[in-house]
């Protein structure tokens, strides 16, 4: 099930909600445009190609959650239902240590720069750490940590590798 929080950095009338699984249409297939507007021409240009089968297929990957961000000023809705953002991410396991992997951040260009981004890493980062509490009720006992987010992310993609580098 679904969960909406306000809130409170520009622009003001945003929503974040995180869905534990793949949202439904339309908004699926908003976030889908999204990634394609911004990522289609690095995938393109490299090595593994643009598939879009293959991309909806990762992108319905069991496990995998999303935190949406709606912007429901009148100005800003241009793809979809006021789609501003997006982030997806899964728990997962390298080399045997539980870590959150970051699948997509993506920005609507009329939302670029203005610290979107960086919250909705810091997010990611918080429900990791939920994630973690909440096995370790289930279990009755002290599971490892889920310690680092990790990613991959185009080497052309140059905006990006400077954002992750200065976030740490």
């Amino acid at each position: 099930m679904e969960t909406t929080t306000p809130l409170n950095f520009p622009p003001n009338n945003c929503t974040l909600t995180h869905y534990p699984a793949a949202p439904p249409d339309p908004l699926f297939t908003s976030l889908f445009t999204l990634l394609k507007r911004n990522m289609y021409t690095l995938y393109k240009n490299s090595t593994m190609g643009w598939s879009k089968k293959d991309k909806i297929d990762e992108m319905r990957l069991p496990g995998l959650q999303y935190l949406v961000l709606e912007d429901s000023s009148d100005d800003h809705k241009v793809n979809g239902p006021n789609l501003a953002a997006f982030a997806s991410f899964m728990v997962d396991l390298e080399d045997d240590i539980p870590v959150v992997y970051l699948y997509e951040i993506q920005v609507s260009p009329l939302h670029r720069n203005r610290g979107i981004g960086e919250r909705l890493m810091r997010e990611v980062e918080r429900r990791a750490a939920e994630l973690r509490l909440a096995a370790e009720k289930e279990c009755g006992r002290e599971k490892e940590r889920v310690e680092k987010v990790m990613l991959t992310v185009f080497s052309a993609n140059k905006g990006a590798r400077r954002f992750y580098e200065r976030l740490g």
